[in-house]
């Protein structure tokens, strides 16, 4: 099969060329996760927004380094390699060795204090291009995890079952995956065999754990990872082995992963056990009517789908790939730490917004251990990661109906025109549109930031606005 009819899986792109901070007028913006290392190692102050949850500072790599993977002196960009697949594309470099470590700030470094209530990663990952996070700060004991009540269905490769994003000492493995399913294979379990589905599922809504970062250099550094929805629980639905798969078993497996995860909220009404939200990661030239079908079906019922634009850039006639392209799902595309639309993310009417997708943190599939995170580019964890504050901001509009007694404000939002424009008042474009930012990047911390009151007005707006 030609690369061109089969699947595309967006996880990774070779990176851009190495640039110096100071040769860019554009400053880093700041973006919605986590909290890094101080000088001594320890984690930086927090500080509490409006909202359930504890929150933590954002932080920002100084100007005067490098990002990771500029190897050289002259800015060059470092060596990739290849991921399993047709689909020729690679890791993005991760630090080179002459760079200072990950968490390691310089002294003048502080981290601000405007970020998302709770423990969330560095923006939809965790940029490798700033330093990672520390240890997220605890949660207090009458108080939900971010996500918390919430579940994301990620149709991908399956997960390393192993993986510390997925279990650990507090949480099971059973209590945090509520079904896994193979429609690839029905004969086998959902392993991961190309890593593309652990580093989305762990993007969405992975746990928070200390992992083992790698470079391509072969340094090794130990930092927390956190996800922006890690007390969501996950459906594993296994479509593909990998992006050599056949594009038409592989579509119609997606079509049956809908079509069950509908049948099965039909029959899991309850909070929690129902799937909100569908995070896809890949995407096909050619379009599918029974897959069309399938997702106006799920949207129809409430359930939010979240699709990658994909990495084709501007260098195809329809950069933008089936499912993403249709319209009526979220389509999400990749910018830079800037805030800059990635050079590979796919430009196109059907664009809503576009999310940190450079040099991210992720958790990888190892054959050894069970803590690896790599960095790499692509849509593809953009995506999840939106996927992973549409849990978020379903948890919150749940706590709002109950808090201010309006039972139907939750329901009533729960759907995906009404999260498209809570998104865009997040947006930096708000009311403007273009085919390569869509509604520009989301900056959900400003959301937060409003009381209850303000952000129950802004849902009632919406409300009356759809009629």
């Amino acid at each position: 099969m030609s690369s061109e009819s089969s699947s595309q899986l967006y996880g990774c792109r070779p990176s851009l060329e190495g640039f110096h901070h100071s040769q860019c007028a554009i400053q880093p913006v700041r973006h919605w996760f986590g909290s890094k290392d101080s000088e001594d190692g320890a984690a930086s102050d927090t500080s509490k927004l409006p909202g359930p949850f504890d929150t933590t500072d954002s932080p920002l790599q100084s100007a005067d380094r490098d990002p990771p993977g500029a190897g050289s002196e002259d800015g060059a960009a470092s060596d990739t390699s290849k991921l399993p697949g047709s689909f020729n594309t690679t890791d993005s470099p991760l630090q080179s060795a002459n760079r200072d470590p990950p968490g390691a700030g310089s002294e003048d470094e502080a981290a601000s204090d405007n970020s998302l209530p709770g423990s969330f990663a560095d923006n939809p990952s965790q940029s490798a291009d700033r330093d990672p996070p520390t240890d997220s700060p605890s949660q207090s004991a009458d108080r939900d995890p971010p996500g918390a009540g919430t579940v994301v269905a990620v149709l991908d490769t399956g997960i390393q079952y192993d993986h510390l994003a997925f279990s650990n000492c507090d949480v099971r493995m059973e209590d945090k995956v509520i079904e896994y399913k193979d429609f690839y294979n029905p004969e086998e379990d959902c392993e991961d065999y190309a890593g593309h589905g652990t580093e989305c599922a762990g993007m969405a809504c992975g746990l928070s754990f200390k992992g083992l970062g790698q470079t391509q250099s072969g340094k090794e550094y130990h930092f927390q990872f956190t996800s922006p929805a890690p007390g969501a629980k996950l459906m594993v639905c296994k479509v593909c082995n990998n992006d050599k798969d056949d594009e038409q078993k592989s579509q119609k497996c997606i079509v049956d992963a809908i079509q069950y995860i509908v049948e099965y909220n039909k029959s899991h009404a309850k909070e929690g056990e129902r799937v909100d939200v569908i995070s896809i990661s890949f995407g096909y030239k050619n379009f599918n009517k029974q897959l069309a079908l399938a997702i106006q079906e799920a949207i129809t019922n409430d359930i939010i789908i979240v699709c990658c634009a994909s990495n084709n850039g501007m260098w195809t006639q329809n950069p933008i790939t089936y499912p993403g392209r249709l319209g009526h799902a979220l389509c999400i595309g990749s910018c830079d730490k800037y805030g800059q639309p990635s050079k590979f993310s796919a430009v196109g009417k059907e664009v809503d917004f576009i999310e940190l997708g450079e040099n991210i943190w992720v958790p990888s599939i190892d054959q050894y251990r069970n803590d690896v995170i790599r960095a790499l580019d692509g849509t593809s964890y953009a995506t999840p990661a939106v996927a992973g504050l549409i849990c978020r901001l379903l948890q919150d509009l749940r706590r709002l109906s109950v808090t201010h007694s309006l039972p139907n404000l939750a329901n009533d939002m729960h759907n995906v025109w009404c999260m498209r424009d809570l998104l865009k008042t997040m947006s930096t474009v708000r009311g403007l549109h273009d085919n390569a930012r869509g509604f520009g990047r989301l900056e959900p911390m400003e959301y937060f930031k409003r009381g209850d009151e303000e952000r129950i007005r802004i849902c009632n707006e919406i409300l009356g606005s759809l009629g």
